[in-house]
């Protein structure tokens, strides 16, 4: 069974009231790909964050708000990826 990461996000939505939602995301490992990519894909949309799917421009990868959002997508991924998986997101 896949490991569960429980994350804490402000949402978009709510920012002015720091509502916080609890997630429970499923750790990546060598076994669950298609599973957790889905996941990952679904949350990351429901946040406006799915922009970050496509590969950016060079225009992008200037942009600071792009800057903040790869920020912090890569900090969500860095909670819900196998110890043995980590080297992939330095690539």
């Amino acid at each position: 069974m896949p490991t569960e990461v429980p994350i804490n996000i402000p949402s978009k939505e709510f920012s002015d009231n720091e509502v916080q939602l609890k997630t429970k995301m499923i750790k990546l490992d060598q076994s669950n790909w298609v599973q957790w990519s889905c996941q990952m894909e679904n949350y990351l949309t429901t946040r406006q964050y799915d922009d970050l799917l496509i590969p950016p421009t060079e225009t992008q990868k200037e942009n600071a708000k792009f800057k903040q959002k790869n920020s912090s997508a890569l900090s969500l991924l860095w909670g819900c990826v196998s110890t043995e998986l980590e080297g992939v997101l330095l690539d």
